[in-house]
């Protein structure tokens, strides 16, 4: 059984053709299921938890990263409690992009809505790991820190010294992943830790390329930073304490996902 949580833009008229096809489709695949919307003041962890109880298996986020990220969460507040533990073994999560950005569902392989859905159809689910931040955000995509971050490894520490760079931690493929000029995958039990600078523009362009000075594949690491608060964007945006303590959490969640 499945259940679809909606962000609550996803309903504004301007997108009302792109949602009535996406009926379509689901219906057309049998596998409709129940509506959940996502408003700003709805609690999402109480709708899953209410999903889960009433047998839904499958939870769909329908929206961008900010919509998986917020059903990400939720749900890994809910299988952390005792009560539903066992249902993080039975229970998927899976992804219909809708609107911008969709990284995350472009990383787990579906650039288009007609993918994803073909996907959930045939349930093609399986383990991917998470990246946690200071014990309580998870991520799958890509975690990016402010300038002024530095990673440290007990004694060490690693920053840039070029101006303009970019300091992440990478869990699946995406364009920042790619800057690491290696496979990152999400089912591998490490992160990435990469730093690059931005080189000069081309002539006659104003468009910049970047260039990998280090990836370094990590378990746990902890991140530095001047100030006592900084906002990370770890699928979505997120102010978070420093020092953040990062790491992986190997078969974090069973997702549907383009199989390997």
């Amino acid at each position: 059984m499945y259940a679809y949580l909606i962000d609550d833009w996803v309903y504004d008229r301007p997108h009302k053709k792109n949602r009535d096809r996406l009926d379509l489709l689901l219906t057309q695949q049998g596998i409709t299921g129940r509506t959940i919307k996502l408003g700003r003041l709805s609690d999402a962890k109480r709708d899953i938890i209410n999903a889960i109880e009433s047998g839904v298996r499958t939870l769909v986020a329908v929206g961008n990263d900010t919509t998986v990220s917020k059903v990400l969460n939720s749900f890994m507040q809910v299988v952390r409690t005792a009560d539903y533990k066992q249902y993080a073994q039975n229970t998927s999560l899976g992804t219909i992009p809708f609107g911008n950005p969709c990284i995350i569902a472009q990383s787990l392989g579906f650039p288009k809505t007609e993918t994803a859905i073909t996907a959930l159809a045939t349930r093609r689910a399986r383990w991917i790991d998470l990246g946690c931040l200071n014990k309580r955000h998870y991520f799958i995509s890509t975690a990016l820190f402010p300038e002024q971050s530095v990673f440290s490894f007990g004694a060490y520490k690693m920053s840039s010294l070029e101006r303009k760079h970019v300091i992440a931690l990478c869990n699946s493929a995406t364009p920042v992943s790619a800057l690491a000029h290696s496979a990152v995958d999400p089912s591998d039990g490490r992160l990435d830790a990469v730093i690059a600078h931005e080189g000069s523009a081309r002539r006659w362009s104003t468009a910049r390329e970047y260039f990998c000075d280090t990836c370094i594949p990590v378990s746990r690491i902890t991140i530095t930073h001047p100030n006592k608060a900084v906002i990370v964007h770890a699928d979505r945006e997120k102010t978070l304490s420093t020092p953040i303590e990062a790491r992986i959490e190997p078969r974090g969640v069973l997702f549907v996902c383009k199989q390997t």
